[in-house]
């Protein structure tokens, strides 16, 4: 059961939420209405975009704890991650994971900005754990724009690039 809070399940089910909330209370009333130029993708594109979402914040939480093993060992042993090895091969299992789903989808809507968007959101991540969660500004300005994007992301499929 510890293993499962290494990816914040109550965050991601939050995540989930306001993502389902913005499908059906904004986009959808939008597709019916036409305001698009095409036709929103059905409701399983929407769920594939949650389940990237819920792996690319998965795998989010994890590189930071990762990185933060070394000083979580001093301040919070409990919590502290252990076998950070296997923890990075979760790390990259998610990272194909998602790429595969990514690549499913861009096929799929025959849109293939997604799959930058996925690199640029992992190797994001990836710097914010690394580099930038100490930095001042950069650091939290970093996380509001991932966070907003999360959301965002639920809209894509309807601007055909």
């Amino acid at each position: 059961m510890k293993w499962l809070n290494r990816i914040r399940p109550v965050n991601l089910l939050i995540i989930l939420a306001t993502q389902l909330l913005v499908y059906l209370l904004y986009v959808l009333p939008i597709s019916i209405g036409d305001i698009f130029e095409q036709d929103y993708p059905s409701f399983q594109y929407y769920l594939i975009i949650a389940i990237i979402t819920c792996i690319v914040t998965s795998g989010g939480y994890i590189i930071n704890d990762i990185f933060d093993s070394e000083i979580d060992k001093m301040n919070k042993p409990d919590k502290a991650m252990l076998e950070v090895g296997r923890w990075m091969l979760v790390y990259k299992v998610l990272f194909v994971m998602g790429l595969c789903l990514v690549f499913y989808v861009s096929y799929k809507l025959e849109n293939l900005y997604f799959t930058p968007i996925y690199l640029l959101t992992w190797f994001t991540l990836y710097q914010y754990s690394k580099r930038l969660k100490c930095t001042p500004l950069i650091g939290n300005v970093v996380v509001a724009f991932l966070s907003s994007a999360a959301v965002l992301i639920v809209m894509a499929p309807a601007f055909h690039i």
